[in-house]
């Protein structure tokens, strides 16, 4: 399993390197405006949103090879060819908003975004076809043995979420954003080429992963936006931003607990429980948020809250209650990702998921729309009451499917994983 292992690793290096630099770069770019920023952002989910469920059917009508294959190296060279783009807007900005009258310099706007939203649609073809049909073959009926592979490949994900956003900042800190992203550029040349390499021997030493169709012929919308909004909200309540370094580290830690800990929980309990487990364990923690609202220190601006000066009770809950529900978190998402990779048939894989990464990302757009209705520090209470609330009813569309799923079924009665999809996006 280590090669699978690794190019999960080398992957999630390259794409979380790449994440949390894109963005630093932008601002950089265009420091007067965020138009290009929120573009990029806006067409990146617009494109995963439309074309989502159509890459998943090309997935499902694709030779597993040629499918990773096309979207391995459509992927990477667009990530190389964003990052060059980037390399001369950063150095040669001035010279293109004088050449053709500033054409020049909107071409290089247009040609970025259409790389990087590419670049995206690439990365959600990938990470469908393994690790959603290929580690489900190579897993084969051993349910237990998919579970450790779950855990394992989430584990390396939250390591380097939390590694490659420290080693791209001190990069743009010593040396530039330039050599940033070229280094980006340089990474994925050589990434594209080994991970080809490894995913070559992964597929000829499991000879049933060229035999696709021969027996079948909910970072999340809440965890994402608190992760990066409640940070910033923080900031503006008076946290040192070396206390949010040691609690993003207790967040870290937490996650590796849940995350290693699901093959365990999946055995004591079964798989179903283990979700309950998870969603039950993250709701409580985040009910510390919602008390926080109306804690000492709370700038939520309603009738009879109790405020203060300066108080830390309030953003202290918040940010506890965040960090802590990671364990809950990536047990409830590995629990429903399993449910998925069981249930679906095989060539509805790549449907299935295709359209419910086009629910992640319309969740993440409807985050942005959120954060741009209610701004403001005291409005921020109602994002925290959204979030919970959308958290809740992830919960209780997988009880009852739950509920469904061990009650003497019906003649006409057919589970339909598109109702735990659904649930997955709220997470």
């Amino acid at each position: 399993m280590w090669q699978l292992y690794l190019s999960s690793l080398l992957s999630a290096w390259g794409d979380r390197m790449w994440g949390f630099a894109v963005g630093l770069i932008l601002i950089n770019i265009t420091p007067e405006s965020l138009v290009l920023s929120a573009s990029y952002g806006l067409v990146s989910c617009g494109t995963a949103i439309m074309f989502g469920s159509s890459v998943g059917r090309w997935i499902d009508r694709t030779a597993r090879w040629k499918a990773l294959t096309t979207s391995l190296i459509l992927q990477n060279s667009s990530v190389v060819t964003s990052a060059v783009i980037c390399v001369v807007l950063l150095e040669f900005k001035t010279e293109l908003s004088d050449s053709l009258n500033g054409f020049g310099l909107i071409l290089c706007y247009i040609l970025f975004i259409i790389f990087a939203s590419a670049a995206n649609l690439a990365s959600i073809a990938s990470s469908i076809i393994v690790g959603k049909d290929w580690i489900v073959v190579i897993a084969g009926p051993n349910t237990n043995k998919l579970s450790k592979l779950n855990s394992t490949l989430r584990s390396i994900n939250l390591v380097v979420l939390a590694v490659a956003p420290m080693f791209t900042g001190f990069i743009m800190n010593f040396l530039s954003l330039t050599a940033a992203a070229a280094i980006q550029a340089g990474w994925n040349i050589f990434s594209c080429f080994v991970e080809w390499t490894i995913y070559k021997n992964l597929f000829n030493s499991h000879p049933a992963l060229a035999r696709k169709g021969a027996e079948n012929c909910v970072e999340p919308f809440n965890e994402s936006y608190a992760k990066r909004r409640s940070k910033r909200y923080a900031t503006s309540q008076g946290v040192p931003e070396w206390i949010l370094g040691i609690l993003a580290g207790v967040g870290a830690v937490t996650g590796l607990l849940g995350s290693t800990s699901f093959p365990k929980w999946k055995i004591w309990l079964g798989l179903d429980k283990t979700g309950l487990l998870g969603f039950f364990s993250q709701v409580v923690c985040l009910s510390l948020c919602v008390f926080s609202v109306w804690l000492p220190g709370s700038p939520f601006n309603i009738p009879d809250s109790v405020k203060q000066e300066r108080s830390y009770y309030s953003v202290g809950f918040l940010m506890g209650g965040i960090f802590l529900s990671r364990f809950g978190l990536w047990i409830a998402d590995l629990t429903i990702n399993q449910i998925l990779q069981e249930e679906v048939k095989e060539l509805e894989r790549g449907k299935i998921n295709g359209v419910q990464q086009s629910f992640n990302q319309l969740m993440d757009m409807m985050k942005f729309i959120l954060v741009i209705l209610l701004p403001y520090s005291d409005t921020f209470g109602y994002l925290i009451i959204i979030s919970f609330a959308f958290i809740c009813l992830g919960m209780m569309f997988y009880s009852l499917y739950v509920f469904r799923r061990q009650s003497p079924p019906s003649v006409d009665d057919e589970e339909n994983p598109m109702t735990v999809a659904a649930s997955s996006s709220n997470i």
